[in-house]
């Protein structure tokens, strides 16, 4: 039922309308709490443990901004929040939701090892244009009848983010292209010590562990709203992970006692 209503919304709406009427209603229910039981949305309610007035924060995949708004709304005049959505579509909403947030930047990229066009798609669903699984296909054949395409322009994060005087947290989802973009932009990882918030799984998720354990890195998972080390190995654990610098962690966890 829920798929047929969006399909119906998206067909009478069009889809820049339809796409900012998701914004709208996502900002309603999360505003009124009636999402705080969705275990989909626990970071979005979780952040506000995370991020503080001043903080600098870059958003990889920031989508309809679901995330940046609250980002927005957490660091204040004082800090800034930085966008990258390399979808069209998702970005001009994500620009229009944003427009009164005069400490946001938004960027229209995606993310990689190079600075060169690519094509990105994203997978039909019943008529509509889904809002997740946007990704650079690697390694893989699709059907155009099935998926929406679009023509990015890829640039590096090192690049991009060179100039940042400060890093506090970033939030990684771009659909398993992590296992390339975070090597991409190690140095300033270990430069800025970011906590890190990020969607992973599989193969792409072994590369993640073993690179941010390896510059220092501790994985957590948010179980009933707390925070408790997780092991790659054992698994048992769905959701986004939080990798925190072992030089924060009393400084993060003890936040959270309170």
């Amino acid at each position: 039922m829920k798929k047929l209503v969006k399909s119906i919304l998206y067909k009478s709406l069009g889809q820049n309308a339809y796409l900012k009427l998701l914004h709208k209603s996502f900002f309603v229910l999360y505003d009124a709490g009636l999402l705080k039981n969705d275990e989909a949305y626990k970071f979005n309610y979780f952040v506000k443990n995370l991020v503080n007035e001043g903080d600098y924060v870059v958003d990889f995949g920031a989508n309809l901004g679901y995330f940046a708004k609250i980002f927005s709304r957490l660091v204040g005049k004082r800090g800034k929040v930085i966008c990258i959505e390399p979808v069209k579509p998702f970005f001009a909403t994500l620009s229009w939701g944003l427009k009164s947030k005069k400490n946001c930047t938004l960027y229209n990229y995606a993310l990689g090892t190079e600075e060169k066009t690519i094509e990105m798609v994203v997978p039909k669903m019943n008529g509509y244009l889904r809002t997740g699984l946007a990704h650079v296909p690697v390694n893989e054949t699709y059907n155009a009848n099935d998926n929406y395409t679009f023509e990015v322009e890829m640039r590096k994060g090192s690049e991009l983010l060179k100039d940042l005087p400060r890093l506090d947290y970033l939030k990684c989802d771009i659909e398993g292209y992590e296992e390339y973009v975070l090597p991409e932009v190690k140095e300033i990882l270990i430069k800025h010590k970011p906590t890190i918030q990020i969607e992973t799984w599989g193969t792409h998720k072994d590369k993640v562990f073993e690179l941010l354990e390896g510059i220092g890195y501790v994985p957590y998972g948010l179980t009933e709203n707390k925070l408790t080390v997780v092991n790659n190995l054992r698994g048992g654990y769905d959701g986004d992970y939080l990798f925190i610098h072992n030089s924060r962690i009393s400084e993060v966890l003890d936040k959270n006692k309170g």
